[in-house]
């Protein structure tokens, strides 16, 4: 075990599984934004930070999610999925 990964920190980690998920939308702030874009952004968020790697969403998923529609809409260079592809990016 590396020295800076404890059995507390562990511990504290695995506690974290106790902890009720709240949804991203609640704690985004709309006065900024659109109600839409922050529940786009929070459903992107959401599919990136899951715990368990296999469940998380993909690069290339991630850049066709619909939280990127106007980027897509002003044809922003493909290159971008085409990078995470290359690299073989999850």
């Amino acid at each position: 075990m590396s020295l800076q990964i404890t059995q507390t920190t562990i511990d504290l980690v695995h506690k974290l599984d106790d902890i009720p998920a709240r949804p991203f939308h609640t704690i985004m702030p709309f006065q900024d934004y659109g109600e839409q874009d922050i529940n786009d952004a929070a459903d992107l968020i959401s599919k990136m930070i899951k715990w368990v790697p296999k469940e998380r969403i993909s690069c290339k998923e991630a850049l066709k999610h619909k939280f990127f529609k106007d980027m897509w809409a002003m044809n922003v260079p493909i290159h971008l999925i085409n990078d995470c592809m290359m690299l073989n990016i999850r």
